[in-house]
């Protein structure tokens, strides 16, 4: 996936490229060492982002993390703490060079933060949450993968950062 010409050709005639690349660690503990190479999303992300060019007609739409780059100050002080202890502080360092790799280019493009992630069945709708979400929320998967591609079909997410959560009452 950081070939260049590999993705290149992978993604050939598509109208939308979503990438959902995150780093690897030996076990679920966040402390655990990981497995991925620490720059691994910014790798790939280069890798799409030029072969995307300055091809404005294809939509990317780019997973990353709740409270990355500058909305790290929004997460409470014991998440901040773990983020800063953890093996997770060279995921979210990794999503802020591809972010931003990301906004330099020219090409059209969504960036999605979602939250933690449950593997539960309930599929839930997701929205815009920006300045209204906590450290510890969560949506399943599900949830997350129709939100993925609903952006994907939807041109009037190109340019938006947006920080998902569930749809409140």
């Amino acid at each position: 996936m950081t070939d260049r010409g590999f993705v290149a050709e992978a993604i050939g005639g598509c109208d939308a490229v979503v990438t959902c690349i995150g780093h690897r660690l030996k076990s679920a503990n966040p402390w655990s060492a990981s497995t991925s190479p620490p720059d691994i999303m910014t790798r790939v992300t280069a890798a799409v982002v030029a072969a995307l060019g300055d091809d404005r007609s294809r939509h990317l739409i780019y997973l990353s993390a709740f409270g990355v780059g500058g909305d790290l100050k929004k997460h409470s002080v014991l998440f901040r703490l773990v983020l800063r202890t953890s093996s997770i502080r060279e995921s979210y360092q990794d999503h802020a060079t591809a972010e931003a790799m990301i906004k330099a280019s020219r090409a059209s493009w969504t960036i999605v933060r979602p939250p933690g992630l449950t593997n539960a069945d309930r599929d839930v709708d997701l929205v815009d949450r920006g300045d209204r979400w906590t450290s510890f929320e969560t949506v399943s998967r599900v949830s997350l993968a129709r939100f993925l591609v609903e952006c994907a079909e939807d041109r009037a997410t190109v340019g938006q950062t947006i920080t998902i959560g569930e749809r409140k009452a």
